[in-house]
């Protein structure tokens, strides 16, 4: 986190125009080579079998039974890629590898083979588990249609439902369990759609005291012990008032935006998939947060149009960005930096390499065609939400 930080103030530098180099040489000098104070990490509170959603593939493993469900070691281009049982891994909760070994006797009994990964053969593809803190559990099957009728895909269908209802997996104690006929690796649920095969339509979870619906395709943090620090914290950076009004951009399924929303005057969250909007909004109105607004479309063009209309000057206006992986794009960071009213903005990311980290960077410096002030970094925080790996959760605040 301390390198990210620095190489903010190492590409700034080098950026044109160059308008912003004293401002970014006045930082550097400040903070020993950094934009701003890199405080202390957040540990996460639970450290073992903490993971909350698991996706494990089918192929063979190293003693060659081509029925395994787990997780691929090594390259499939190099011809030595295994798929090995999650036994062993300290991340992972006693539940989700037992579902695994119900599912794995499963294809190990079933009459349709097997569709490993990266190879054009066979049905059952991966399973996906979900669970919550409150106990409930989740599966996905992902299915390979290839050359079935819709006769025989029904039949799968029902063999699937019928051992995890009253069939040996029914120790498994599945609250809720979908089935995804695809023929490709990855396919969304509005292209292929989930279908609801056995118990409730969703699971819900817990956090910092709200109740959230998870769907079988929702996006959720997979440490809910984590999320909780993580979330605290952007709520401590976005230092709400009775006045605020939130932008939370790519707002998912709302959880930030419904968290913050008992201490702002309004929030407003922008999400490009159809589900997740009607998810935010269903979370909004279980815990009862009749402030909040969710909106589908493109970020960047939702950006301009709520930002341009002039609604929002003179408002203490808050943005809330966690754009994921792959950051924001070149005009969304503009169309952020072109809103006067934005006065703080707290960016979070799993990811501070690459096209996020000179997103951070972007919000830092002038730029000709803008005529705004830049963002100025004030500071930034790991959380640990991946124990056991390099990765964390960055949080940075800025202010105008």
């Amino acid at each position: 986190m301390k390198y990210c930080i620095s190489k903010v103030i190492d590409i700034g530098l080098n950026s044109r125009p160059r308008k912003s180099i004293g401002l970014l040489q006045k930082l550097s000098q400040m903070y020993d080579g950094q934009c701003c104070p890199l405080e202390d990490i957040k540990p996460a509170p639970v450290i073992y079998g903490y993971r909350n959603k698991e996706e494990f593939n089918v192929g063979c493993n190293i003693h060659g039974n081509p029925n395994t469900v787990g997780l691929y070691v090594g390259k499939e281009r190099h011809r030595n890629a295994v798929c090995v049982e999650p036994d062993q891994l300290i991340n992972m909760s006693a539940r989700h590898i037992e579902v695994c070994k119900v599912f794995q006797d499963f294809v190990r009994s079933c009459r349709l083979p097997v569709s490993p990964l990266l190879q054009e053969r066979g049905h059952w593809r991966n399973l996906i588990i979900r669970s919550t803190t409150l106990g409930q559990l989740m599966a996905v099957v992902k299915f390979n249609p290839r050359h079935l009728s819709e006769e025989d895909i029904e039949l799968a269908e029902n063999e699937l439902r019928d051992y995890f209802a009253s069939g040996p997996g029914k120790s498994a104690n599945l609250s809720s369990l979908y089935f995804q006929a695809c023929p490709h690796t990855f396919g969304l649920g509005t292209d292929f759609p989930y279908k609801h095969l056995l118990g409730a339509a969703h699971i819900e979870e817990e956090v910092l005291d709200m109740r959230f619906n998870i769907s079988a395709d929702s996006f959720f943090q997979t440490n809910t012990p984590g999320a909780e620090v993580l979330y605290s914290t952007v709520r401590e950076y976005a230092s709400l008032s009775p006045d605020s009004t939130v932008f939370d951009v790519y707002c998912g399924t709302g959880t930030i935006g419904i968290l913050l929303s008992p201490t702002a005057k309004k929030v407003i969250g922008i999400e490009m998939l159809h589900q997740a909007v009607e998810d935010a909004k269903v979370n909004a109105h279980i815990n009862g947060c009749s402030n909040t607004q969710f909106i589908q479309g493109d970020a960047r063009k939702l950006m301009n149009q709520l930002f341009m209309s002039g609604q929002y000057d003179g408002e203490d206006l808050v943005a809330i960005v966690n754009p994921g992986r792959t950051g924001l794009s070149k005009k969304g960071v503009r169309a952020l930096k072109r809103c006067s009213a934005i006065r703080r903005l707290v960016f979070v990311t799993c990811k501070p390499h690459g096209k996020v980290l000179q997103n951070m960077v972007d919000l830092s410096i002038e730029m000709d065609d803008i005529a705004t002030d830049p963002f100025c970094p004030v500071k930034s925080v790991a959380v640990d939400m991946f124990p056991h790996t390099l990765h964390t959760e960055l949080v940075t605040l800025y202010e105008r």
